[in-house]
């Protein structure tokens, strides 16, 4: 064997790691560019053959994202993939078309690749060398999914338990994606495990669009009834989404443990899906025995969205609903009726951060919108005064006509806000009290206004009532802009007399007008560019919103960026 040449570089491992991570980075499993990911993991391949110092960080990386299927596949020699004959179809009595009517199960002049009714599995126990290369890989995965486009017989995770002796088949998993209900859920699980997310994708698409199948929800009922045992057996779980349970009773089992508390008490973030009902006699009171949650996410389920509408209203007792001592961050979707019994119902204390998204779901909640609103604000400026920091709030399908200050009164009291996010398409929130009313959060940095027109006396008064403000999202600016004198660009009325400049660094418009004069680009770039001193153009280009504007609004900002380079 030759000695290593002196001349070349030596690159020390921990570079040879940091260069593969890019190779493919962490959720490029869901990357837009599908060529870049198989790109990602030629390369990886290639560098895990080119010497031993090599293979184990490239087969780390190529290794740490992975779905059941491919896990299986690549290293198990008798994988194998196999199709049956689909069910009947209600327009065509002969079932799957060009198949045999005397076959039962072999479909029969049916391409298997094209085939919707797939699925993998084992024909006998593997060898040990085929569990020792299995072992091997499974120790680097870091993140597993079993996505609804898989259908994995229990089979393979039978044969792979044989030799296990009882440990997990991943063990250093630390995110498992499951969306398919079904029990061998139990197989692949681990106590490494932090983040665990139960999704339910679409309802149509599971078991072949067939969710209704009696042996299909029997196996979606054995997995909800082994819910607490799977939650016990990872005590570092941070984070859990879980797909919709559909019945009170599925939740209380999961605080029926000794102690009435919740299965596993670590769990810090919760996502959940569930109709009002369930949510008020089932889901909140088992969620509100874990005592170290810090974020929760509601989702409200119409009936129309519920798989089981309920035939009567559930009885529930608020006293039931216990305090959320550590909850700092809310997000519910739903109605605004149902968003406004949520917010009263959730008691935390300590509450920081709020997201409201509200739908109309009929013309006459639609007009009980302003006295909901107003309930909701109310118990948030009452009850969390002193902890609040961010709070948005979206509202779709309403048909209110509150005014700005109407809506905004009873969120006076949160004298450390530093960010108000107000989204409402149909509803008339501006007025020219807006200025001085923001004067009450002296702490804000973000204020996104969807639909205020900002002139330039209105953007002048909100600066000088928030003078720590960083981020401002408006609908557009006036037509006055454009008309702006000269003699105004030196802004003699600056928002802080004292000579201050302020720090806004972004200002986004969602809808820009239309501006016909060259002159009036100039004027508005001269404008702002004399008073926010520390705006980023950059960053100025609102990215959640289309319009057929944005070219007046690019024109501005590069308006600014040049009036920078000239000093």
């Amino acid at each position: 064997m030759l000695p290593p040449d002196p001349s070349l570089p030596s690159i020390p491992l921990d570079v040879v790691d940091e260069i593969l991570q890019h190779l493919y980075p962490s959720g490029v499993f869901h990357s837009d560019s599908y060529a870049d990911f198989l790109a990602g993991k030629e390369a990886l391949a290639r560098c895990a053959c080119v010497c031993r110092a090599f293979q184990t960080p490239a087969v780390k990386v190529l290794w740490r994202e992975q779905t059941l299927t491919n896990a299986c596949g690549a290293v198990l020699r008798e994988f194998t993939f196999a199709c049956v004959k689909g069910p009947l179809d209600a327009d065509d009595e002969d079932g799957d078309e060009g198949d045999d009517d005397d076959n039962e199960d072999w479909p029969v002049g049916i391409d298997p690749d094209d085939h919707l009714y797939t699925y993998n599995y084992l024909p006998g126990p593997i060898s040990p060398e085929e569990w020792s290369r299995f072992k091997y890989y499974a120790q680097f995965i870091r993140v597993l999914r079993y996505t609804l486009d898989e259908k994995v017989d229990s089979s393979v995770l039978f044969y792979l338990h044989q030799h296990t002796h009882g440990e997990p088949l991943f063990p250093n998993l630390r995110k498992l994606e499951w969306c398919q209900a079904v029990p061998d859920l139990v197989s692949v699980i681990s106590p490494t495990i932090q983040v665990l997310c139960l999704r339910e994708e679409s309802g149509e698409e599971e078991n072949y669009c067939q969710p209704h199948e009696l042996a299909y929800r029997t196996r979606r009922h054995a997995l909800k009834t082994l819910l607490p045992g799977i939650l016990g057996r990872m005590p570092d779980l941070q984070e859990l989404e879980i797909r919709p349970l559909h019945h009170e009773g599925f939740w209380l089992q999961l605080a029926s443990l000794p102690g009435r508390r919740f299965a596993t008490q670590s769990i810090r973030v919760l996502h959940i899906s569930e109709s009002l009902d369930v949510l008020l006699s089932g889901a909140l009171p088992a969620i509100s025995t874990s005592q170290n949650l810090h974020e929760l996410r509601i989702d409200v389920l119409t009936y129309e969205d519920d798989a089981y509408p309920p035939a009567t209203r559930r009885e529930w007792s608020k006293a039931s609903i216990r305090t959320f001592v550590e909850l700092r961050r809310l997000r519910i979707e739903g109605s605004v009726s149902e968003t406004a019994t949520l917010v009263d119902v959730i008691i935390a204390p300590e509450l920081e951060d709020i997201e409201l998204h509200r739908m109309a779901h009929s013309d006459s909640e639609s007009s009980g919108i302003p006295a909901l609103l107003r309930a909701s604000l109310h118990t948030l400026g009452t009850r969390n005064a002193g902890s609040l920091r961010r709070v948005k709030l979206v509202t779709y399908g309403s048909a209110s006509d509150m005014a700005f200050s109407e809506l905004i009164r009873p969120l006076l009291p949160l004298r450390h806000l530093d960010e108000l996010d107000i989204d409402d398409p149909a509803a008339r929130v501006i007025d020219s009290s807006a200025p001085t009313m923001l004067a009450a959060w002296q702490m804000l940095e973000k204020l996104s206004l969807a639909v205020m027109v900002l002139s330039p006396e209105r953007l002048q008064g909100i600066v000088r009532n928030c003078p720590r403000l960083k981020r401002l999202k408006v609908l557009r600016l006036s037509k006055d802009f454009p008309l702006i004198p000269p003699v105004t660009s030196n802004v003699s009325d600056a928002p802080d007399s004292r000579g201050i400049e302020h720090g806004l660094e972004e200002l986004c418009v969602v809808s820009p007008f239309k501006v016909t004069e060259p002159a009036g680009i100039t004027a508005i770039a001269r404008f702002l560019n004399k008073l926010f001193p520390r705006l980023r153009p950059e960053r100025c280009v609102d990215t959640t919103h289309t319009t057929d504007g944005d070219g007046d609004w690019d024109r501005v900002l590069q308006e600014m960026a040049n009036l920078r380079l000239s000093g």
